[in-house]
């Protein structure tokens, strides 16, 4: 039971992640055509970072927990 919840957690998570980066992305690309540069925060930057990792490990490793 404690299993089932921990799956479906980590299946919530990897998918905000995939949102997470592809957001980064388009805004990434959208500012390609500005003159302006794209900054992220200390905190942006961070949790782009845990998103990364998250979908990283999930394509490797997969997202079930035993």
């Amino acid at each position: 039971m404690v299993q089932l919840i921990l799956n479906k957690i980590m299946f919530v998570l990897f998918f905000l992640s995939l949102i997470n980066v592809i957001r980064h992305t388009l805004l990434f690309m959208l500012k390609l055509d500005d003159t302006k540069r794209y900054t992220l925060e200390r905190t942006e930057l961070f949790y782009l970072g845990l998103s990364i990792s998250m979908l990283l490990t999930s394509i490797f490793s997969g997202i079930k927990i035993l």
